[in-house]
């Protein structure tokens, strides 16, 4: 009878550790893209500040701490790049546009993107966007170098078109949204990712 319990007792404490393990690695799983895109953003932060209303906010360190660090960076010249060393983001990008901070290759925008675009010239360029059906109702605001082309409540679904002026050299490109939502949360599909809009860019 001893030895049955005993048995027992070492069955269930497996099944319990290995069930433990697996809620964990479930949790890591459904975790990680949050956990990369809030890395991501720090990471922004600290390299592009001039995106970002308040990065000593995102970055959650003091303003002194921040400059220090960004010293460090210009040492080794890896601080924000300057103009003049934008041109060479774009050797060989085709489209010339650089994607960051939740702004994906797909053209999908987490709750906030943003994207630097290089022009050879003064031009107009136009942008065709889509509110993605699982979120109602959602604000999205894009700025073209700092200035407003966009805003609005879209619903779920909505197409929209708008353009905007590009000046010559480097153009910066940030859309803010009101909300993002994953659509494997949403039961539509098993991305992962947090989206809120997906916006083309067409030069």
């Amino acid at each position: 009878m001893t030895r049955s319990w005993l048995i027992a007792f070492v069955v269930v404490s497996l099944v319990f550790i290995f069930g433990c393990q697996t809620m964990a690695n479930v949790a890591q799983w459904n975790r990680g893209p949050s956990v990369h895109a809030w890395m991501e953003e720090k990471r922004n932060a600290l390299l592009f500040p001039q995106f970002f209303d308040n990065a000593s906010s995102v970055l959650l360190w003091p303003e002194d701490k921040i400059v220090q660090d960004r010293i460090i960076l210009k040492q080794y010249e890896l601080s924000a790049f300057s103009p003049q060393s934008y041109a060479e983001i774009f050797v060989g990008n085709p489209d010339h546009i650089l994607r960051f901070s939740n702004w994906y290759d797909d053209n999908w925008i987490g709750r906030q993107g943003y994207a630097i675009m290089n022009s050879e010239s003064e031009d107009r360029i136009s942008f065709d966007g889509y509110a993605p059906e699982f979120i109602p109702k959602n604000h999205i605001e894009v700025r073209l170098n700092n200035e407003t082309i966009f805003a609005g409540d879209l619903a779920g679904g909505a197409k929209v078109s708008f353009d905007g002026s590009l000046r010559k050299g480097t153009n910066e490109v940030a859309v803010i949204c009101e909300r993002a939502v994953s659509p494997v949360s949403a039961g539509v599909n098993s991305d992962a990712r947090a989206i809120a809009f997906r916006l083309l860019i067409k030069p």
